[in-house]
């Protein structure tokens, strides 16, 4: 009876979260919606008379509502993982590892990138959730490469109770005062090099789904560890 409670409780939590994460997308897409469409009739109705910084400017509005429109994808990918209890199975995380790099394989080669992997375990894991961690995980090493290429190996150690994976790159690196503000949503504030701010909090909060932790050593220049556990 007491599971049968349990299991309903969740049921109505995911349900509320869900309804709640198609509110937010909603409700913050519709302002943006006007906003490019005006822009965009703007451009169209005027744009011959525009000089070049005027195209610019129209350009940039329609770029800032764009990248409006990837954060609000973001976030709402970020109150639909709390909305979903993880479904766990056996993993091969090599396998799950793959799959994330054949699906930035296109990002991956434009880049130049070599993205490499140790030895690595089998762990009980949500499949998907578990390549969303690592999809964002590369997508951080394409984002801050560093001088050269991007390059990056993933490796697994066993703790007690637990694997630690970590990935290793040679990009940036980050200054040791932003270790635990990096992965709060919009943690590295403005990037000038796109991205949604979000992906970092997304690890986190998958890691969090799992009962693993998650961190990073580095320091400028010197690249970067991020690491993460998963109970064995």
């Amino acid at each position: 009876m007491h599971e049968r409670t349990d299991k309903a409780e969740r049921e109505r939590l995911e349900a509320e979260l869900a309804l709640l994460a198609r509110c937010v997308s909603h409700d913050l897409r519709q302002p943006l919606h006007v906003i490019s469409g005006y822009v965009e009739l703007i451009s169209y109705r005027y744009r011959a008379t525009f000089d070049a910084k005027g195209a610019q400017l129209v350009d940039k509005a329609l770029e800032g509502v764009q990248r409006m429109n990837d954060q609000i994808d973001a976030l709402v990918g970020l109150m639909r993982l709390d909305a979903r209890i993880p479904h766990l199975a056996g993993v091969d995380v090599a396998e799950v590892f793959a799959q994330a790099c054949a699906r930035l394989g296109p990002e991956i080669d434009a880049a130049g990138a070599v993205i490499e992997h140790g030895p690595l375990p089998a762990v009980c894991a949500d499949p998907g959730q578990l390549e969303l961690l690592f999809e964002h995980l590369l997508r951080n090493v394409l984002r801050f490469p560093g001088d050269g290429p991007p390059r990056a190996r993933l490796d697994a150690a066993e703790i007690p109770g637990a694997w630690r994976f970590g990935l290793r790159d040679r990009g940036n690196g980050v200054d040791p005062r932003l270790h635990g503000a990096i992965f709060e949503p919009f943690g590295r504030g403005l990037d000038p090099r796109g991205g949604t701010g979000m992906g970092l909090a997304i690890c986190r909060k998958v890691v969090a789904l799992h009962g693993g932790e998650i961190g990073v050593e580095s320091e400028p220049g010197k690249g970067s560890l991020f690491w993460f556990t998963l109970p064995r």
